[in-house]
């Protein structure tokens, strides 16, 4: 309902536990923008900090910590994405999982992970000129 509220252009939103962005959630880690696919969601995912479930609380920070972003990691908890519509939210739900479990993967293998930070505001800017 917050979201709903505070961001018009929201017509859909999916909370889940998917088990790779859990695992972020409660070491207190964003999840990096690792792949090309986080320009859905603006790039790194940001982590919220906890709330019990089910608050205006809860709501308040992660509208917060989203900003302007298309999903946050609940810390402790799971991951909230939002979109123009439910299919929407659903593919950036899958886009953030897939970020997380490569970014864990690639932490594991080790040595330097390459952020696509740059990249997604690259592509986010040519977005936004048409």
């Amino acid at each position: 309902t917050c979201i709903y509220r505070n961001r018009p252009e929201i017509m859909g939103a999916i909370h889940c536990h998917a088990p790779f962005s859990v695992a972020w959630s409660v070491v207190d880690k964003p999840i990096p923008a690792v792949i090309v696919n986080q320009v859905m969601t603006g790039g790194e995912i940001p982590i919220s900090p906890y709330n019990m479930p089910g608050t205006l609380e809860l709501g308040e920070c992660a509208l917060d910590d989203m900003a302007d972003g298309m999903a946050v990691v609940l810390q402790g908890h799971g991951t909230l994405c939002v979109g123009r519509s439910v299919e929407h939210a659903l593919h950036i739900t899958l886009a953030v999982e897939d970020a997380a479990k490569t970014a864990i993967y690639a932490k594991i293998i080790g040595g330097k992970m390459r952020s696509m930070e740059d990249d997604i505001a690259t592509m986010l800017a040519r977005h936004a000129k048409g």
